[in-house]
């Protein structure tokens, strides 16, 4: 929300009328003229098949437009999010709608702090016209869902624009505040409905996104798990019944969901084989794509993508590395004596050495995919350590490093830990169901409670590759998995998310 807006002790009535007037502003026409990602690509270029750890052709198939949800998507994150506009054609009708959303974004965010300020100085009737406002969006949501498949095309490149990603996170958050309400009015069904919505645009977005785009999937879910799901487990309504239809919804998730951490590490060796080669050839329209996504170039725009930490050593702010500190073959050009210099050198890469280096990140990639099937405790602990790929330490090699390392530790933690706590609410609601059919009693093991379910087995613990564990602990039940040490804590020290010490917990809720 904007700096300096300024939010009421409690919402006048006039809020109301104005949330509402904000919802007759906003119809009109329907989809605009196939919206699209910016500088979306279809077919993978010929350059970026040589060499590639993976099937480029097959990352890269194209799913038909009937079978696809990502146009309709588009169209549907609009009425959620003002900077999705990009996506679609310029003119009045862009306008109008940037305009609208962006009215609905500033209600809900007052209405956001409002809440935080004093919960009690919001009222029903005021959630209600807010949240009434993106009805529209999620019928377009609802439409696009019947479609079976999603694939986004984006760019080639780290400039790559993906603002469907945070308008998701928005989804999330207004389905969560009308799963509330909906609780509050005795419907479990629709707020089972809108865990269902949520979790199947979280798994939607996977498909050929980056690892930025996993974490704002992983963002969808948590908010799915821990602002629906919990607390429809609490309601003090919940029946066997509804405890199936949510364990439904969960394991089918779970079922469909792709393999987050190989899928955005094809996507992430895309992005870095096209970031070289416009380093290399196009620096011109890389700097201008950087600068409009907010990042600053700087003196070298090779630096502040891939060696942040030369800027300062090339613009006479330390000492060289020792390997860029001489000439000759291997080491620092004579030339490179300034942070321009950087963007010059790359420039200069001769066809072999172009060659040479995307050979080095083809060998990166392939050895991070190859960890794809293990557990992610082995996964992580492997992870620590660089495979023997960027052994030399010329200039060129450490741009091409800078460009795989980003946040693969922090982006992988999280992707482990949300799977842990996906799965672990699968065997809460088991144990629930059980609670319910068994006069509040907990089972004898998570075993059975899963096959009293119907489940086909207790889940799977994503960091061992074992079962998810019950613990009941001060008479209350505890589902864990064990936590990315892979030591069985007892469910009792709970781990935090970029923490490896300790259990991933869910805690059976009180019902309320």
């Amino acid at each position: 929300m904007s700096r300096g807006l300024r939010v009421p002790a409690r919402l006048p009535a006039s809020f109301v009328m104005a949330v509402l007037a904000g919802v007759v502003a906003a119809g009109g026409p329907g989809l605009d003229p196939q919206p699209g990602l910016p500088g979306a690509v279809m077919k993978p270029p010929a350059w970026l098949g040589a060499g590639s750890p993976f099937d480029v052709g097959a990352f890269f198939r194209q799913v038909p437009d009937d079978r696809n949800a990502a146009a309709l998507y588009l169209d549907a994150l609009f009425e959620f999010d003002p900077a999705m506009a990009v996506c679609f054609p310029p003119g009045a009708e862009r306008d109008r709608r940037e305009a609208a959303a962006r009215l609905r974004s500033r209600h809900f965010g007052e209405l956001l702090t409002a809440r935080q300020n004093d919960a009690g100085s919001v009222s029903a009737e005021q959630i209600d016209a807010v949240a009434g406002a993106y009805d529209e969006g999620f019928a377009k949501l609802a439409r696009a869902q019947e479609r079976p498949d999603c694939v986004f095309d984006s760019g080639l490149d780290i400039t790559a624009q993906i603002p469907h990603a945070t308008a998701a996170r928005q989804v999330a958050r207004i389905a969560a505040l009308r799963a509330r309400r909906q609780l509050e009015q005795g419907s479990l069904i629709h707020a089972s409905r809108e865990l269902s919505r949520v979790l199947r645009l979280a798994r939607d977005l996977v498909p050929r996104g980056p690892l930025v785009t996993d974490l704002a999937s992983i963002g969808v879910e948590r908010t799915a798990v821990d602002e629906i799901a919990m607390p429809l487990l609490a309601d003090r309504n919940l029946t066997v019944s509804h405890c199936d239809r949510l364990l439904g919804i969960l394991v089918e998730h779970d079922a469909k969901s792709i393999d987050r951490y190989a899928e955005g590490l094809r996507a992430e060796y895309v992005f870095s084989r096209g970031t070289l080669r416009a380093l290399v050839q196009d620096q011109d329209r890389l700097r201008r794509d950087w600068k409009a996504l907010g990042g600053d170039p700087g003196p070298s725009i090779a630096a502040a993508i891939a060696e942040p930490q030369l800027i300062s050593v090339l613009a006479g702010g330390g000492a060289a590395p020792k390997a860029l500190a001489a000439d000759g073959p291997g080491a620092r050009p004579a030339s490179l004596r300034a942070a321009a210099d950087l963007d010059a050198a790359m420039a200069r890469m001769p066809p072999e050495e172009l060659a040479r280096q995307e050979a080095l990140l083809g060998a990166f990639f392939r050895d991070r995919l190859s960890l794809a099937e293990m557990p992610y405790a082995e996964r992580m602990r492997r992870l620590d350590s660089m495979p023997p790929v960027f052994v030399a330490d010329d200039v060129y090699t450490r741009v091409t490093k800078g460009l795989t390392s980003g946040a693969f530790g922090a982006a992988i933690a999280s992707m482990a830990f949300h799977q842990a706590r996906l799965r672990d609410a699968i065997g809460l609601v088991a144990v629930r169901r059980w609670q319910l059919r068994h006069d509040g009693q907990s089972p004898p093991s998570l075993d059975a409670a899963a096959k009293d379910a119907g489940l086909v087995s207790v889940p799977v613990d994503p960091y061992s590759g074992g079962p998810v564990r019950l613990a009941i602990i001060a008479g209350r039940p505890v589902v864990y998995c064990v936590g990315g040490d892979g030591q069985d804590g007892g469910g009792r020290a709970e781990a935090k998310v970029h923490q490896r010490e300790g259990d991933v917990i869910l805690r059976m809720p009180e019902s309320r």
